[in-house]
């Protein structure tokens, strides 16, 4: 099926003022239960030894924010690109993440997780997720509340990377690991679990919850260095077998940064990714109606000129909007992406230029109402959190 492009008058983008500063990056959008949007980053001192994330709450009026709230601050954070932190609510709960260097080599850090019960107000010490002790790469998270009040976090897990007398890099021996658990409000661990003992090193983790249970999507690594995007479900207490969205067969010898997107409601789920085999580079999209049982044939959203970079949201008519970064001739930008659940496209939007720097990060994405919030990382004059409103 062709792609349908249609055209918005400049007043459906709307570039908004943020309360983060100069010298601030990593940012992300989310909501709460309410659907009230907020916006989450890290900033920097000028000397940039010291780390703060704050978030901020936007304004019924949709252009003005409430007073950032600082989460945690340090000055041994592992600052990356495309491993960066987050926050979310869970019903009046927030749960924080961040990663925090835990020894000298490049990649020794751990997932430091932290939980607030009133509002942002104070947070509970902030502690490790995982229990393995051992100085290796801990990262790429991602979370989503569960029903129960608790949170699951998902997680690359490196400590299988590490042997006696070997010092990390990402062309070890070992196999990185995917792994989850369950955290209580009060930052308890109900459960830990292995979901995949062999995945690729640095491409990000996504999380949903539907009506059977949480669902993790992340990029495997066969032996063979075929590295496809995966999905893995928690069904009755018990995570089922690791199974391809879709097998693209992509063999890559190295991690191509640049993992999967998954959002559901209710039992439909979609996923978004960027491959790129035979030297193709596109932008996929499948979805689900059976909780991730099984998935449709995958559209194309993009192909040949596609970074990736993905992020999704669905709107309240379920509705999919896809962000992905576009690169021809020598110009890079922000693409919004629309179909019907069905798979019927419905036009892209060009929100923005971007930087393709890695320094401009991961755009991230959400919907409220019928807008999609979208923010990145503005380069071209120092370094400043950027958001955009795209009103459908």
């Amino acid at each position: 099926m062709a792609l349908c492009v249609k055209s918005y008058a400049q007043e459906n983008i709307k570039i908004m003022s943020t309360p983060a500063g100069e010298q601030t990056s990593f940012s992300r959008v989310f909501k709460n239960d309410e659907g009230n949007v907020y916006l989450s980053w890290v900033a920097q001192n000028s000397e940039k030894t010291l780390s703060t994330l704050f978030f901020a709450k936007l304004n019924e009026d949709n252009n003005t924010w409430q007073e950032p709230i600082t989460v945690a601050s340090g000055q041994n954070w592992f600052n990356n690109w495309a491993d960066f932190p987050s926050v979310i609510f869970n019903k009046h709960h927030l749960t924080a993440h961040f990663l925090e260097k835990s020894a000298s080599g490049t990649y020794d850090y751990d997932v430091k997780l932290t939980f607030s019960s009133n509002h942002g107000k104070t947070w509970l010490t902030p502690f490790t997720a995982h229990n393995d002790g051992i100085a290796a790469e801990h990262g790429f998270v991602s979370m989503i509340p569960l029903n129960n009040g608790n949170t699951l976090v998902s997680w690359l897990d490196g400590r299988n990377t590490k042997t006696s007398g070997s010092t990390h890099g990402h062309g070890h021996s070992g196999s990185m690991t995917l792994r989850a658990g369950e955290y209580t409000p009060k930052g308890a661990a109900v459960s830990r679990w292995q979901l995949d003992a062999r995945v690729c090193d640095c491409c990000q983790t996504s999380t949903a919850l539907t009506t059977t249970g949480p669902a993790v999507v992340y990029r495997n690594r066969s032996t063979h260095e075929i590295r496809d995007i995966f999905i893995t479900r928690l069904i009755d207490n018990k995570w089922t077998d690791p199974v391809p969205v879709h097998t693209d067969g992509w063999k890559i010898a190295g991690c191509p940064v640049n993992g999967p997107v998954i959002k559901a409601k209710n039992s439909n789920l979609a996923v978004a990714w960027f491959t790129g085999k035979d030297e193709i580079h596109q932008v996929k999209l499948a979805t689900s109606n059976d909780n991730g049982a099984t998935f449709s044939n995958p559209i194309t959203v993009a192909k040949d000129n596609a970074l990736g970079r993905v992020s999704m949201a669905l709107l309240a008519n379920q509705d999919i909007v896809v962000s992905w970064l576009k690169n021809l001739n020598g110009r890079t930008e922000i693409i919004l992406s629309r179909y019907t659940f069905e798979g019927k496209p419905l036009g892209d939007i060009v929100v923005s230029p971007i930087n393709k720097s890695r320094r401009s990060g991961f755009p991230v994405i959400v919907a409220a109402n019928n807008s999609v919030f979208v923010t990145w990382t503005d380069i071209e004059q120092g370094q400043k959190v950027a958001l955009a409103r795209v009103d459908y």
